[in-house]
């Protein structure tokens, strides 16, 4: 067997959401899907569907070839990607992109110190709130979501960032008294500058 072929056998016995999200991410990229009816996808082909998902990330952009390599690289390895830069240098275009690319839901959300979390993760369902349970409706929310591009993180308040601590590291969600696996395989994350210490 070829190393992609091992590889996606060892990420398949692998437990936790974690693994899943990097199966599902080396399969879902620009279409880049090698089951049992594609068996012969070569390494040509694979290089070719990058170079056009490259392409896809870079229209008619200038200077943006690094960071839309930077972000298919975290895709594919379902990692997320942190950008720093001025306002208007397409850090939040390239991640609606990529959504496009992946062909999966695409949540974006500007983070400030005011957030709340219903913004983020959704609201409170009242059905659950009758039975005493605090449980949230996270559909079309960030626990929902393929791809994510959250904006001026430094800016978001502790109880945003703390959240997001088990969404983005093991891609699971405390909702209520159950732990949920959330499809995000990559999260854009930016700032127009640094925090201030």
């Amino acid at each position: 067997a070829d190393l992609e072929t091992v590889r996606r056998k060892v990420l398949g016995t692998l437990p936790g959401a974690l693994a899943k999200v990097r199966l599902s991410a080396a399969e879902q990229v620009d279409g880049v899907v090698q089951e049992e009816s594609m068996p012969g996808v070569t390494a040509t082909d694979l290089a070719g569907r990058l170079l056009k998902a490259h392409g896809v990330l870079t229209e008619g952009l200038v200077e943006r070839s690094v960071e839309a390599k930077l972000l298919l690289l975290a895709a594919l390895s379902g990692e997320h990607l942190f950008l720093l830069g001025p306002p208007g240098t397409a850090k939040s275009l390239l991640a609606r992109r990529l959504a496009k690319v992946c062909q999966g839901s695409f949540f974006e959300r500007l983070l400030t110190r005011f957030t709340v979390p219903e913004e983020v993760f959704g609201p409170l369902s009242l059905k659950a709130l009758e039975n005493d349970e605090l449980r949230r409706k996270v559909e079309g929310f960030l626990p929902d979501s393929d791809v994510a591009f959250l904006d001026e993180v430094f800016k978001a308040n502790s109880s945003i960032l703390n959240a997001l601590l088990a969404l983005l590291n093991e891609r699971v969600f405390d909702n209520g008294g159950s732990r949920i696996d959330v499809p995000l395989w990559c999260t854009v994350a930016a700032s127009n500058d640094l925090p201030e210490s």
